[in-house]
């Protein structure tokens, strides 16, 4: 595996590890060094440990992180919080020599909290010290993408600071070795290359069998905020162009805040279940377009141009993004998840059929192609935007599931997804599987060139 631009601080508890950050830090400031990052100091009320807070570096911003309702619970992390750390590490991105994260701990060992941070500064190649806890360190490690330049153990093995300062010159000017208009479409096209068995078909619409199913499931979701920070972006006079609008879930309901929106939609399945909708909501102001994009591009289509999970297999996501650009008059946004729908099933696969898919690209990805292409994005993420992924062994329950495989509705089959659901996945209460979880969602929005 390759090493990236970055260094791990860890050690048992006590054993000095934000200490040695924030002396770091405070040492490389004093050298003119821009630091970039946070901290999360203990937070005491009448001596005792209340929670802990988020300390933003170089900005003077302190705010809850963590607090315990009562002495001897769990302490209860707040999204907020999370989201605050992520939109200020996006903005110190690009301007920012070297960054401090402290510290990772069982919530990012399993994939959450500040975890989406660290893999963005690791998949950007930014330089970065983070500091994480012994025990959780194998955990954190194979989730990144890349290794630790250097892994300093303390007490027992640290560095004096001027050593590290060394080492961290070195890391940080390292020359990137991430191509992303190289990376993505190598990324997909890894994915693809996978064969699947001979009873997994690929048909010329795979939305035919699942458009209408698909849009059920849509309106009963929690978007955690989506779809109000949208409304925040867009107003009245504005023309709206969606790309890859599938059933609509976005333009029916942009269609009552804007001017006027255009549905882009290759899938002819996807397209009907718009048209029924916009007739029975007798919508005046949405047309449709059957093509594809960016084949059907054209400058200046719209004020705000949109896309939403759309990217994930796109090969020339350079050449779609751009498009974008060129297509938008005021504001371009991408909709994207750190976890795609499709790598929930990735599990269930590797049981059934025993493959491994590689990961698909993500929110973070695109987030990097963007700025390598120039475009000065922001990112605005929503990090209750979690979508359970639940299945029964019921037969049509299992029908369904065969639907989102691209499996035949054949009785051998569904008692092969029978049986392999409990193998990968969590039972419930109400007696579903739980695959996992989709998301968070998040949008990258940049005003157009």
């Amino acid at each position: 595996m390759l090493k990236g631009h970055f260094v791990i601080i860890t050690g048992p508890r006590g054993s000095g590890k934000s200490t040695f950050l924030a002396d770091l830090e405070q040492a490389l400031s004093g050298e003119g060094w821009q630091c970039g990052g946070y901290y999360q100091p203990v937070c005491y009320q009448n001596n005792e440990r209340l929670g802990y807070d988020l300390l933003l570096i170089g900005k003077q911003e302190r705010r809850p992180l963590a607090r315990r309702a009562k002495e001897g619970q769990e302490f209860d992390f707040i999204a907020e919080a999370f989201a605050a750390s992520t939109l200020a590490l996006n903005d110190d991105l690009a301007h920012k020599e070297i960054f401090f994260i402290d510290e990772a701990g069982f919530v990012e060992a399993g994939g959450a909290g500040h975890f989406q941070d660290i893999e963005l500064l690791v998949k950007s190649e930014r330089p970065a010290v983070i500091a994480a806890r012994e025990e959780t360190l194998p955990n954190l490690l194979a989730r990144l993408p890349l290794e630790p330049m250097a892994i300093i153990r303390l007490p027992a093995e640290a560095l004096s600071l001027e050593a590290t300062k060394k080492l961290l010159t070195h890391v940080a000017h390292r020359p990137l070795e991430i191509n992303w208009q190289q990376k993505w479409p190598a990324m997909v096209r890894a994915r693809a290359a996978v064969p699947r068995p001979s009873t997994a078909t690929a048909a010329s619409d795979p939305w035919q069998r699942r458009a209408k199913e698909y849009d059920e499931s849509a309106k009963n979701k929690d978007d955690g905020g989506l779809l109000a920070a949208l409304w925040a972006l867009l107003k009245k006079e504005d023309t709206f162009l969606d790309i890859g609008a599938g059933t609509g879930y976005h333009a029916v309901k942009v269609a009552e805040k804007v001017q006027k929106v255009l549905a882009i939609e290759p899938s002819a399945a996807m397209a009907a279940v718009l048209k029924e909708k916009i007739a029975v909501k007798k919508l005046k102001n949405i047309a449709i377009e059957a093509a594809s994009w960016p084949a059907c591009a054209r400058p200046k289509m719209a004020d705000v141009v949109f896309s939403s999970h759309v990217l994930y297999g796109q090969e020339e996501a350079a050449r779609f993004i751009l498009a974008m650009d060129r297509a938008a008059k005021r504001l371009a946004i991408i909709s994207l998840a750190l976890k795609p729908a499709s790598m929930v099933f990735d599990a269930l696969r590797r049981e059934l059929w025993g493959i491994s898919l590689p990961p698909s690209p993500t929110i973070f990805e695109a987030l990097l192609l963007v700025q390598e292409l120039g475009l000065n994005p922001r990112y605005l993420p929503f990090p209750r935007s979690l979508r359970q992924v639940l299945f029964g062994t019921d037969e049509e329950s299992l029908k369904k599931l065969a639907r989102r495989l691209g499996l035949p509705e054949e009785l051998a089959e569904l008692e092969k997804l029978a049986l392999a659901l409990p193998k990968v996945a969590l039972k419930q209460e109400d007696g579903r599987y739980l695959l996992g979880e989709s998301g968070p969602n998040g949008f990258i929005i940049w005003e157009p060139r």
